[in-house]
């Protein structure tokens, strides 16, 4: 299998949250800011550029302009605040408890995971425990690390991110589950698809690396795929484009599943900032939202585009209409046949 660099933008693996600072992998506009591409290495610089200078809440819509007032925001009440070490000191941030606080941070519940995690911790801890200290700089040590960890595995954590947003879409679809949905149109990007398909030659020879992932149960998340297979993750970009009304209703959440439910994109829409955003670069509003969407080659069988669409109401007395909408579900393999042999 021909690999091919991962090219995605900060904003396309999500540097932003609901507050647009600092995240990872969510909302995608497809607006200016969001089209040069950079490798998975720039990715994460920017992204620790940003974490050591400024950490968002990842709660709410604020963003912090400390440290400490994000963290005490993201991790509150420290058990035992323990001190960076100096050196020729041990790390006293070698051992820290197996278990996690409960965070409502997504940059915190996709770190805890994987690889990365004793990297993440130690910043993580760190950050937490040195909240209020004029000391800022004194977790910059355990960034490094982390970096080195994440540019090594970014398309794992690519994986773990949507992986995360899985709960989101099982909480949507258990509300809906005795609603009627409705069509959905949408406009797909399937050229990096196509290309990947080319160079393999076929799409039997584009799907046979991870042959071996059908012995596990279908529900077991992309990434814990690679995991238990030893496998470096491949993965293949792709965009929807969908628009942000649709019968006098606007768009709320974005997502897209693969045929097992298995979550390949996910954004909260958040209007009022498209809004300002739009307002601030003069130009109009978008009438249509881009969806990234991320394909993994021999495991995603089709993709389905859903979007959760609700009334706006001018009081707080009404009750809005809410809608969700979806796509018929495009399988991969017949996609393939408009331009590479099957076998």
């Amino acid at each position: 299998m021909i690999r091919r660099p991962l090219q995605r933008t900060v904003n396309e693996l999500g540097l932003r949250h609901s507050a647009r600072s600092l995240s990872v992998y969510t909302s995608e506009s497809g607006h200016s800011d969001q089209t040069n591409a950079h490798t998975a290495w720039m990715i994460a610089a920017t992204m620790f550029a940003a974490i050591s200078t400024t950490v968002a809440t990842c709660e709410g819509n604020d963003v912090a302009s400390e440290k400490e007032h994000a963290m005490e925001k993201i991790l509150e009440k420290p058990e035992q605040k323990l001190k960076p070490p100096k050196p020729g000191e041990p790390d006293s941030y070698d051992n820290l408890p197996d278990d996690d606080e409960e965070t409502d941070c997504f940059l915190c519940r996709t770190h805890r995971q994987g690889p990365c995690r004793p990297q993440w911790r130690k910043f993580e801890h760190c950050v937490k425990d040195q909240s209020g200290s004029k000391d800022n700089g004194s977790c910059d040590k355990y960034v490094k690390p982390f970096e080195e960890c994440w540019k090594e595995n970014a398309e794992l954590y690519v994986l773990i991110a949507l992986d995360v947003n899985q709960v989101n879409v099982r909480n949507i679809q258990i509300d809906f589950r005795f609603s009627e949905t409705k069509a959905l149109n949408s406009k797909n990007d399937w050229k990096e698809w196509f290309d990947f398909l080319k160079d393999e030659g076929s799409f039997k020879k584009a799907i046979e690396d991870v042959a071996g992932w059908r012995s596990l149960d279908k529900f077991v998340p992309y990434w814990k795929r690679f995991v238990i297979l030893e496998k470096k993750p491949f993965i293949v970009n792709t965009s929807s484009i969908i628009p942000v009304t649709k019968d006098g209703m606007s768009l709320k959440v974005a997502y897209a599943v693969d045929q097992d439910g298995l979550v390949l994109g996910y954004a909260d829409y958040d209007e009022q900032f498209e809004i300002e955003k739009a307002k601030e670069e003069k130009r109009p509003v978008p009438s249509l939202h881009k969806l990234m969407i991320t394909l993994v080659p021999g495991m995603t069988k089709g993709v389905r585009v859903v979007g959760l669409y609700q009334e706006d109401v001018l009081d707080n007395k009404t009750e809005p209409k809410v809608h969700l909408y979806e796509t018929d579900m495009t399988s991969l393999k017949d996609l393939a046949r408009e331009v590479v042999p099957i076998e």
